[in-house]
């Protein structure tokens, strides 16, 4: 039972420490040196108490605050992408939600002419 309590701690941490570092480059070793675990051992824990991949853990976190921001802030979606660890706006572009969550967002570029 400590021993839980204890791995669940250290993801804790570890969750917390991915929030601060988002616009790091985050990986296994990294984090599994924060956690002081192998990067094995912090794969399986990870994994067994967050209940994904750490991988898809952050990816989502990015695509959060990513989307926050495009909401709240003026900037350029392909300015928003890179500060967030995606290499092109279209990398980031495809992994959005469809367009009817897309009306928030201040600047995205909607075309003026539908073709049919």
């Amino acid at each position: 039972m400590d021993q839980d309590k204890s791995l669940a701690d250290t993801i804790e941490k570890t969750l917390r420490y991915i929030d601060q570092h988002l616009d790091s480059n985050l990986n296994l070793s990294t984090l599994a040196e924060q956690s002081a675990y192998s990067p094995y051992h912090f794969h399986r824990v990870f994994h067994r108490i967050v209940g994904k991949t750490a991988a898809n853990y952050i990816r989502k976190r990015r695509l959060s605050k990513a989307a926050e921001e495009l909401v709240s802030s003026d900037k350029r979606i392909l300015e928003i992408a890179v500060a967030f660890g995606f290499f092109c706006q279209e990398s980031f572009t495809r992994i959005l939600p469809p367009e009817p969550i897309m009306h928030h967002v201040k600047n995205v570029h909607t075309p003026c002419v539908k073709i049919t």
